[in-house]
């Protein structure tokens, strides 16, 4: 029996350009999650398909920038330094003297640049790593947490739809008298927390869709 993806809906900004989503091929069922734009168009996200866009997580894009700029360094501590050009004029002698500088690095000084260029590299590649990491454990966690909210929303909408319909039929048999004031109270109070539920699922699951849409590089919604 083959078994359906599940995706997560997250909310992004208009702005955002349809880029090409990873596709995943799974057989075990993996949630999707949705971007939500300011236009209110939405892009369902599987797991497999947020972790493709973790390469675009901020803390992955600083650890590359660093990286790379280890690279350059490592370059540059290798070149030989430049020379220097002079000129000077006497106003006296109305000569022009010209001169020539070439600094010359010894006693070790060029391999030991060399050496800490490589380990600022190293530490930096170290880094990359690490954040590579890092980002796909957070994708992770926020794919899931906003699979979760979406889920709890949707039940605790379904639910309002039965509690309304009882808090109704408790009103009509009020007003016919069958049945005290305390059962048609409850009733309403009942409905009330359940409105109150719907409320706070959904704004659990706009913070868990802006950590999201944060997290893979792409424009949150300003409400959010």
């Amino acid at each position: 029996m083959r078994q359906r993806a599940y995706r997560v809906v997250v909310l992004v900004a208009a702005s955002l350009s349809a880029c090409a989503v990873c596709a995943a091929q799974s057989t075990a069922i993996a949630p999707a999650a949705t971007v939500a734009r300011p236009s209110a168009q939405r892009l369902a996200l599987t797991l497999t398909e947020a972790l493709a866009r973790a390469e675009a997580s901020p803390d992955l894009v600083i650890a590359r920038a660093a990286r790379r700029v280890g690279e350059s360094g490592l370059a540059v501590a290798g070149a030989p330094a430049a020379p220097a050009l002079n000129a000077s004029t006497h106003s006296i002698t109305a000569r022009l003297g010209l001169s020539l500088a070439i600094p010359i690095r010894y006693a070790g000084q060029r391999g030991s640049a060399l050496e800490i260029a490589r380990a600022e590299r190293d530490a930096a590649a170290a880094e990359t790593a690490a954040a590579v990491d890092r980002a796909r454990e957070q994708v992770t966690a926020a794919w899931f947490r906003l699979a979760a909210n979406q889920e709890l929303e949707t039940l605790a909408s379904a639910r309002v739809a039965r509690v309304d319909r009882t808090a109704s039929a408790v009103k009509a048999l009020f007003e016919a008298g069958r049945v005290p004031r305390v059962d048609l109270v409850k009733a309403q109070a009942e409905a009330a927390t359940v409105q109150a539920e719907v409320f706070f699922a959904a704004a659990e699951r706009r913070a868990a869709s802006a950590q999201l849409a944060f997290l893979i590089g792409a424009p949150v919604l300003g409400e959010l």
